[in-house]
């Protein structure tokens, strides 16, 4: 729930005990984040580094589009490597699309 609020400090302005709810919010959201595993943290930084930068972003996406293409003749992925073997153990991935829908958007709109 820490993660649900603004932190605006409304609630904080209409509480009529004064409890500041922003600041308590903020302390709950750091001992979350510092319970998270180095993994998950490493993860999200990498994940940071790849969406704030379109260009490195669509290279992995082909990239990964590409790659899950060429482990499977299904259509679906049966295992993955962790961290994500998770999923895999009770469930299959599908496949990257063959496209985007950005690039199918341009296609048609070219059209």
């Amino acid at each position: 729930l820490p993660h649900a609020s603004s932190l605006c400090g409304a609630c904080r302005d209409v509480c009529p005990v004064r409890i500041d709810l922003p600041r308590m919010l903020l302390q709950l959201r750091h001992e979350s984040e510092s319970k998270n595993p180095f993994w998950i943290k490493a993860g999200l930084r990498v994940y940071r580094e790849f969406a704030t930068k379109p260009t490195l972003f669509k290279f992995a996406a082909g990239f990964a589009r590409g790659a899950t293409r060429l482990l499977t003749s299904t259509g679906w992925l049966q295992r993955l490597p962790p961290p994500i073997s998770g999923w895999t153990r009770h469930r299959d991935f599908p496949v990257f699309a063959k496209r985007t829908f950005s690039e199918m958007l341009k296609t048609r709109r070219s059209n």
